[in-house]
């Protein structure tokens, strides 16, 4: 009893330290979600704000028809330049003298309308004094229209481009708007003079400039003459517009925005409002966790006290009526309709049924154990049925011969026989039926006991073949079907005929040459469409000629790597040992397949055969 209260509180202090992580992860994830929405919509304001402010400043300059010749004169002759920088429209500015100077040299001129060609063609001094105005003027601009959008910083500026040699490397700051009774001076936190030349960040800052020259750039020709592009880096906002491109310069309006009190404020908000779903979360819970306490955990309990005294007796007669306890009573109606019910009333089926489903798994175990007897027995019939070993006959003398077969299952679907038809005659076979398992056995052992009876019959492989596979097509509802390779040796001259019934290329070794792969024309494998007629090949053994049959799980075999072992690794083993007796020539090639697959289990069984022509003489 004391194990059960136990168990009871684990579960309910499970469920409550799980309600208190998921309020608290939650909390967390939703402040985050919050504050990450609400910073990216402030920063996107501000960037719609800082376009704007960055337009107004565009269109102050635009003022001028000859901006485009200003800008570089600026930029060239920053040192020389006598510039008032915080001159407004009253009477009495330097500017103002300035301009009424200009007037009287040239009274047919307005300054805002005069083109590049009316500029380029005046003095230099009168050059110099049209730039000294101009910049007074627009700085006024500028510095109204910072005072009036309220931007921390409003400037322009001109960076090397791509073409130059050092592309955004640093900037000169052309001007720059200041507020009232600022400081200007070319010192770090001073609003920066004509001509000051600072380093340009890596990263944002650069990538930025280079974005807004390439909208420059496609933007040319249109309505729209200027490129934006916006940047964000810590606090701040940083919204760049390609004004001009002249030779590798570009020229820049710049706008930043300080956004540090307005993130602080969106860190308190969603930190209020996080707090507030917190609490509403917590009630919440408190209500569903009474619930839970009621018309669960009470239930399990008494759930888990009959499987446990179940499991002691067996006795499903008392766990029936345990689990009726549950079900009734003035909750009966609530628990029966959840999770809780429903595990009752199958605990109560599944007692009844547990004696049922052992003895049908001595039932699926002992018909398991059959299944398995009856496939070593196939496994064990198929190793039988192929040869050792030929008859101690004088034709033996003239050749050396081995074959083995690997089967990827315990009963495999490859096969190779190989008999004498007459005295002096010998018959080679390899095959490889379609699929794997007892099924695929019978199959191949019904073609190759078809190619042992024909070839007692017939003298033409091509025959032999063709009449096998009209046997094999009757009847063969499965669909199987079986590549072989056939061929029929005089062992009194060497002479061979040989049918390639979709099966691989042999590989022959010429004594004193080296190992290569017969390319002949194949036919379709046996049992795919009845009344087909074979095609045979002649071919000459001279004594000390090799030749080697192969199924696929030979070249097919896979490594880790899912590479395959491939015919020229087979023939670079077989030109290795070309040398040796044909059953070290098998031995050495599983060895070198062994080496290569490793421990990736094969899906293709692996058959070989190898046949040494040593002569009639011998």
């Amino acid at each position: 009893m004391k194990l059960k209260r136990r168990m009871k509180r684990g579960i309910s202090a499970q469920l409550i330290y799980l309600i208190v992580i998921g309020v608290l992860v939650a909390g967390v994830i939703t402040y985050f979600l919050q504050y990450s929405v609400s910073h990216r919509r402030v920063r996107v304001a501000m960037g719609e704000r800082a376009a704007e402010t960055a337009r107004e400043m565009v269109s102050a300059l635009h003022e001028y028809q000859a901006y485009e010749w200003l800008l570089p004169y600026w930029y060239e002759n920053a040192d020389r330049l006598e510039v008032e920088y915080d001159a407004d429209f009253r009477s009495g500015t330097v500017t103002e003298e300035k301009e009424r100077l200009f007037a009287k040299r040239h009274p047919d001129l307005s300054i805002r309308y005069l083109s590049r060609e009316e500029v380029e063609a005046l003095p230099e001094e009168d050059q110099k004094l049209y730039a000294e105005i101009a910049y007074s003027w627009i700085l006024s601009r500028v510095n109204e229209s910072k005072r009036i959008l309220g931007c921390d910083y409003l400037y322009l500026s001109v960076t090397g481009t791509d073409a130059s040699d050092h592309p955004y490397h640093s900037q000169c700051f052309l001007m720059s708007g200041a507020d009232p009774g600022a400081v200007r001076g070319t010192a770090y936190g001073e609003v920066y003079t004509l001509g000051v030349t600072v380093p340009v960040e890596k990263g944002n800052a650069a990538d930025s400039m280079r974005g807004a020259v390439e909208l420059f750039e496609d933007q040319a020709g249109s309505d729209k003459v200027s490129g934006e592009a916006l940047t964000g880096a810590g606090n701040y906002v940083d919204y760049y517009t390609c004004v001009a491109m002249v030779g590798e310069e570009a020229y820049f309006a710049g706008v930043t925005y300080d956004i540090k009190s307005l993130i602080s404020q969106i860190r308190i908000d969603t930190l209020r409002s996080t707090l507030l779903a917190a609490l509403y979360q917590i009630l919440l819970l408190w209500i569903v966790m009474r619930h839970v306490s009621l018309y669960m955990i009470r239930p399990l309990k008494k759930i888990l006290g009959s499987i446990r005294a179940y499991t002691r007796t067996r006795d499903s007669a008392s766990a029936e009526r345990d689990m009726t306890e549950v079900l009734s009573g003035k909750k009966a109606m609530a628990i029966r309709q959840n999770e809780i019910g429903q595990l009752a009333e199958d605990f109560t089926s599944l007692t009844k049924e547990i004696d049922d489903y052992v003895e049908e798994i001595r039932t699926v175990t002992s018909q398991k154990e059959k299944y398995h007897t009856e496939l070593n027995i196939a496994s064990q019939i198929q190793e039988q049925v192929l040869p050792k070993d030929l008859p101690d006959v004088p034709a033996k003398n003239a050749f050396h011969l081995h074959a083995s077969m690997i089967p990827a299952r315990e009963v495999g679907g490859d096969f190779y026989d190989f008999f004498l038809t007459g005295q002096d005659q010998l018959a080679l076979v390899i095959g490889d039926v379609s699929d794997k398992g007892v099924p695929a056995a019978l199959f191949m052992m019904i073609a190759k006991t078809l190619i042992r009876n024909f070839a007692k019959v017939e003298n033409s492989p091509a025959q032999i073949i063709s009449n096998v596979n009209d046997q094999l097509c009757e009847n063969n509802e499965s669909g199987y079907f079986v590549t072989v390779w056939f061929a029929l040796i005089d062992l009194t001259t060497g002479q061979g005929t040989a049918v390639n019934a979709g099966h691989e290329k042999p590989a022959v070794c010429r004594a004193g040459d080296s190992y290569e792969l017969i390319y002949n024309r194949h036919c379709l494998p046996l049992g795919c469409v009845q009344g087909l007629k074979y095609r045979e090949q002649t071919f000459q053994m001279n004594p000390g000629d090799q030749l080697f049959v192969y199924t696929d799980g030979v070249p097919e075999a896979v490594n880790q790597g899912n590479e395959q072992f491939g015919t020229d690794r087979m023939l670079e083993v077989l030109n290795r040992n070309k040398n040796v007796r044909p059953e070290e020539i098998l031995s050495r090639m599983k060895s070198e397949i062994d080496a290569f697959v490793g421990d990736v289990p094969q899906f293709d069984d692996t058959t070989m055969l190898c046949f040494q022509y040593k002569g009639a003489g011998n």
